[in-house]
């Protein structure tokens, strides 16, 4: 944890230029957030509310040469008692009657400041998220004319052009620009750069003319009531609980409001050259070319966000265990997009990774976020990695997510089967991903983004994420198995005793390190909720043998037992990367013997329970068919037998496994002789 700080602090020197004034302004909303657990004064009740002020607004973020890329609403505590926020409302109109709001959370210490943002929508201006409490989509300020109102409650008010009103009460209101009607007196609307401000001593008198005027905006600057001492740096706060947020209510079309969550102190700075990690090897983007050396791939040094990698793939593993804690919703996979990634964690000279290393990784110092899609929305994301200007970008994502893909298929159905946490995608289950908010609020360049619901917004940074995971592991390796294969050609049902073909490419990863694929492994499985009894004889999975790789890529065929139907999944492996293509099949039942035949007799002829023979031929892209004897398949644990039939991974015959049956009834048909000879002698006595 000792680098955190590290990452933070770049981030505030990004944000908005004015790093000591941006520090104040955090460290203030941040016990302002976990004030209720840190402070042992009692916390105030409804009776202080009316200590809350809108104290700065900004509606220029649409506007040519806007000094920020989003509007805003600053609120303020005058008062000398925290206050707790839930329950309030902000609400905001472009007309003064018709209303939106925004349900607020949290607490907000005496003289502090509470900071909502809306989405960013600036042509040009600097960003807020280094000063934001609460982010919400639908926060669009009208430039020319509106209002803002604090509510006790979550009653939308009504106003008739005399005066506006809630079912719990408007604690401050005001109101800007040409209202046509209105009687409420305005403050004129301000410029692009300039903010609808209070005076220092915050003055309400409910007329918004009198209380507000344009001025510099001074969102993120300590002003008179924003002089609160500094901290002193000390031990790290464990994480506490989060404030409850309340309900959100929903946005409709588009990402909806943010919940807020506590803003921790920042951890201890560690040098920019102090120990952050270990890494056994290179950890590298993938590369547009390169050779094995040594049966391992060497890039040649210019990456290609094109291809999956293994270090796009443990920044996704890093995300998503970064906001798998409960206050981000437990969030289930990791998002990456490798154009975001500027350096390679390399081995030499020592494998230690500095803080300096890691934030090269990480350059843009971006904060996550969290966001939730259904299934058929996630295979949509993923649909567009083919972006609309004809070029690709390659996800990097958390290893508990696998997909097969179509390169040449029409656009919208190239993706093919989609696993997560080793079962198959429900498209209509919801799923909370984790990536960065620039991605997150890509939905330009990836339309499925815009679908996404209860979004949570986080103070972590993407540099903070990987340093947080090398920390948490004595030594971090490459993991060179891909979660994306290419598969073509396949058909997902066949009729038992019928040969089954498709094709694989693309096996191999273009990561310094990563090994050429020799052969896959294939095998089958009773799918989860089939039905189908487990299989026999601490076996649960039947092998169909072992194909040969060539150039990361082969064409399978394999005849599917005659005793078998059902729902199947058909497992892909590959050797030695551990690349896992899992594949659902549906095994139509082989058709009887017509009346008066006998079918002629097979070596598969067992149950779906035991683990039958398969025949199993092999042809790779560019040479002739060839048959792999089952003597060729000792990589797959099964047992060898001279007649070529065999149970995987078993080492026991079919012949083991008759002999065993004809047992089995002959002790049933004696235990039954048994019986029958006792009840006679019981009758007899």
């Amino acid at each position: 944890m000792g680098a955190q700080r590290f990452f933070m602090k770049e981030r505030y020197v990004m944000g908005l230029n004015r790093p000591k004034r941006t520090v104040a302004a955090t460290l203030v909303a941040g016990l302002a957030l976990v004030s209720p657990l840190l402070i042992t004064p009692g916390v105030a009740t409804a009776d202080v509310l009316p200590d809350l002020v809108i104290s700065e607004i900004y509606a220029g973020s649409n506007e040519a040469a806007s000094a920020f890329v989003s509007d805003f609403v600053e609120i303020y505590n005058h008062g000398s008692s925290t206050v707790q926020l839930s329950g309030v409302s902000l609400q905001f109109s472009d007309d003064g009657r018709t209303w939106t709001q925004v349900p607020l959370a949290g607490a907000l210490l005496p003289g502090g400041y509470f900071v909502v943002t809306g989405p960013e929508r600036g042509r040009s201006g600097q960003s807020l998220d280094t000063v934001s409490q609460l982010i919400s989509p639908e926060l669009e300020l009208g430039s020319n004319a509106g209002g803002v109102a604090l509510v006790a409650g979550t009653d939308l008010l009504t106003c008739d052009g005399d005066a506006c009103t809630a079912g719990t009460g408007v604690l401050d209101d005001m109101f800007y620009g040409s209202l046509a009607g209105s009687v409420l007196a305005p403050a004129q609307a301000a410029g692009p750069s300039e903010a609808l401000s209070r005076d220092a001593a915050n003055t309400r008198t409910g007329v918004s003319a009198a209380d507000f005027a344009s001025a510099t905006p001074t969102v993120g600057l300590p002003g008179p009531q924003r002089d609160t001492p500094m901290i002193p740096a000390g031990p790290v706060i464990p994480a506490v609980p989060v404030i409850p947020a309340g309900p959100i209510v929903p946005a409709g079309p588009g990402t909806p409001n943010v919940p807020v969550g506590p803003v921790l102190p920042a951890p201890p700075s560690v040098p920019a050259d102090g120990t952050v990690g270990s890494v056994a090897a290179d950890i590298t983007r993938a590369f547009t070319a390169g050779s094995y050396v040594n049966s391992s791939y060497v890039g040649n040094g210019t990456s290609d966000s094109a291809k999956e990698s293994a270090l796009g793939n443990l920044l996704a593993n890093s995300v998503k265990a970064a906001v798998a804690a409960p206050q981000y919703n437990a969030t289930e996979i990791g998002l990456v997009d490798p154009r975001a990634i500027g350096s390679d964690l390399l081995l030499a000279p020592d494998g230690i990774v500095t803080a300096r290393e890691a934030a090269a990784v990480m350059p843009r110092n971006d904060l996550l976020a969290t966001f939730v899609l259904t299934g058929a929305q996630f295979r949509q994301l993923l649909e567009e990695q083919w972006q609309a200007d004809m070029s690709y970008v390659q996800f990097g994502l958390s290893d508990n997510v696998t997909y097969t893909f179509d390169d040449a298929a029409p656009a919208g159905s190239r993706i093919g089967a989609v696993t997560i946490n080793g079962a198959e995608l429900d498209n209509a289950a919801t799923y909370r991903i984790g990536t960065y908010s620039t991605l997150a609020r890509d939905s330009a360049g990836f339309p499925a983004l815009g679908l996404a619901t209860d979004s949570v917004a986080t103070r972590i940074s993407d540099g903070d994420a990987l340093v947080r995971y090398l920390e948490s592991k004595p030594l971090v390796a490459p993991d060179f198995a891909r979660h994306s294969v290419q598969v073509t050609g396949y058909a997902g049902s066949v009729t038992a005793g019928e040969s089954l073909t498709f094709k694989v490419a693309g096996l191999n990863m273009d990561s310094n390190g990563a090994p050429e694929n020799s052969a896959i492994t294939v095998s089958l499985e009773a799918a989860e909720g089939s039905g189908l009894r487990p299989i026999l004889i601490a076996s649960s999975a039947i092998d169909l043998g072992v194909t040969p790789v060539t150039d990361g890529g082969a064409e399978v065929s394999v005849t599917i037992p005659k005793s078998l139907g059902g729902s199947y999944r058909l497992q892909v492996t590959a050797i030695p990367s551990g690349t896992t293509v899992r594949l659902p099949l549906t095994i139509r039942t082989a058709p009887a013997a017509a009346p008066g035949l006998s079918a002629p007799p097979t070596s598969d002829s067992v149950t779906p329970s035991a683990s039958p023979s398969a025949a199993v031929s092999i042809a790779v892209a560019g040479t002739h068919a060839t048959a792999l004897k089952p003597e060729a398949r000792t990589a797959a644990g099964a047992t060898d037998k001279a007649d070529g039939s065999r149970l995987a991974s078993t080492g026991i015959s079919d012949a083991t496994i008759g002999l065993m049956w004809v047992g089995a009834i002959l002790l049933m048909l004696g235990a039954g002789v048994l019986a029958a000879a006792r009840r006679r002698a019981a009758t007899t006595s």
